[in-house]
């Protein structure tokens, strides 16, 4: 089972569907694709007294094909405010046609006719009725067209999500998603020989939505001499080039009588045995902590033609302590800023970290490396309240917040140095009081600041007004 995301490719395929679908259109999840079904999840720091207010189950409502595998994964929001990814924790069942099995061994649901056995093996959830059974926890398969309700349940709370099941009737075309393109000169697209080309299969829905159907459909080459496509594993749908030549490959959606109803249409390639001269890897060079990016790698051949390789490349990290860079097929080279060797950060965000790591592409023989630099996050916005009003005598604390640029806000008031344009009014403390503490002296109006390196300082107007006599208490002591 293919990992999930295909990133820049589907981001396109997004955009082009926002543009011509219309309301009805937008990208459905990509299905079956396997990966960590911890990754959908967030999670922070629960105390132990903590209970569970709600779970909530993503993606709310998914779409698969016959025989297709949804993924979910379950959050549980806590009374705290915390959050946490408990995907592999709930016990997963459902509602309706649909029959669900978390993971070999666990319980079942209601009516389930499912064999008793504990095998890990996926081959040992065989379906024995229609409806839906799960290859493991936040794996939901789908077996016969239909509707199913999917749900998650830890501690007596339980999150829904709905699954529609698809046939090939729902189907109005299947096409490649972003395939190589002929030459201007009108010429098939060149493949090297021997290099491995991943295609991808996406299904037009009559409802004008689009679902990734790579792992479903039947991959069909005119000639099995020159070129194959991998049929299962996690390569499904990569093309290998075997010998020099002109072939045709489509991919077939096929219902469960095994006839094929909707097919791509016929890409014509040209293998021939061009080596490859030079690689170069292209893209941001530079990294947030935190963040990530996508490098690309470029082959050069001897004819003096290029392809991007990045899927066909390995890939690898030096330092996968400063930088990481994705194994996953369908996301290589995508990387992300994982650490600058400093902890300063932590407690100083305006502390200017950075650190540097290597990462390598290698293809047929050939390797290349570009340096990438981690950096902390660095402040692009600072903000305060815009105005206190306040009764002379009394203090009031203040809260700055800092946006940074890897989109996240920070409490940053014990470390940015605060003014007032008149002390003699309004007093700022940046010591022997909590910064942030403004002290109303005496009637009048002031300017409060809240500054730091690197970006313009936050403002805030503070009025204090006079006194008021708020009550009177009278007491006699009577002999």
């Amino acid at each position: 089972m293919k990992n999930f995301q295909i990133l820049s490719l589907i981001f396109t395929l997004f955009m082009f569907n926002c543009s011509k679908a219309g309301g009805g259109g937008g990208i459905l999840p990509l299905f079956g694709l396997g990966g960590d079904s911890s990754s959908g999840g967030i999670t922070t720091s629960v105390s132990e007294s903590a209970s569970i207010k709600k779970v909530v189950i993503e993606p709310p409502s998914s779409t698969v094909v016959e025989n297709g595998t949804a993924e979910f994964t379950a959050t549980a929001f806590y009374s705290d405010g915390s959050s946490k990814d408990v995907t592999s924790e709930v016990s997963w069942t459902s509602e309706g046609t649909a029959q669900v099995v978390s993971s070999p061994g666990s319980s079942k649901s209601k009516d389930s006719k499912q064999p008793e056995s504990e095998s890990d093996s996926e081959s040992s959830l065989k379906p024995t009725k229609e409806g839906i059974t799960g290859l493991k926890k936040g794996f939901i398969r789908g077996f016969k067209q239909g509707t199913g309700k999917v749900k998650a349940t830890l501690e007596s709370v339980s999150g829904e999500s709905h699954l529609d099941i698809i046939s090939s009737e729902d189907i109005e075309k299947v096409v490649f998603l972003d395939p190589p393109k002929p030459k201007p000169n009108g010429f098939h697209p060149n493949i090297a020989r021997g290099a491995n080309l991943p295609f991808y299969a996406i299904a037009f829905l009559k409802t004008g939505k689009r679902l990734d159907v790579t792992n479903y459909v039947v991959w069909e080459v005119s000639e099995t001499s020159k070129g194959t496509f991998q049929t299962d594993g996690d390569q499904i749908g990569t093309f290998t080039a075997l010998e020099d030549g002109t072939l045709w490959v489509k991919a077939c959606y096929k219902d469960k009588n095994s006839e094929a109803k909707k097919c791509t249409e016929e890409l014509y390639l040209n293998i021939s045995k061009n080596a490859i001269k030079s690689l170069s890897i292209e893209g941001k060079y530079k990294l947030v902590k935190g963040m990530n990016t996508n490098l690309k790698l470029v082959a050069f051949y001897d004819d003096n033609s290029h392809a991007d390789v990045t899927a066909q490349a390995n890939w690898v990290s030096v330092d996968p302590n400063i930088v990481d860079i994705s194994k996953v097929k369908k996301s290589k080279g995508l990387i992300t800023g994982i650490g600058t060797g400093s902890n300063l950060f932590e407690s100083n965000p305006f502390s200017k970290n950075s650190a540097k790591a290597n990462i390598r592409a290698s293809l047929q023989g050939i390797n290349v490396e570009k340096t990438i630099e981690v950096t902390d996050p660095s402040v692009v916005d600072l903000s305060i309240e815009s105005s206190v009003s306040l009764a002379a005598g009394y203090t009031y604390k203040y809260k700055a917040m800092a946006l940074f640029d890897d989109d996240k806000t920070r409490d940053v008031t014990d470390v940015i140095t605060w003014d007032s344009s008149d002390s003699s009014i309004a007093f700022a403390y940046n010591s022997s009081q909590p910064k942030g503490t403004v002290k109303a002296e005496k009637v009048g109006t002031v300017t409060i600041t809240a500054s730091v390196s690197g970006v313009s300082p936050a403002v805030s107007t503070f009025k204090v007004t006079p006194a008021e006599l708020l009550s009177i208490s009278i007491g006699s002591d009577l002999i």
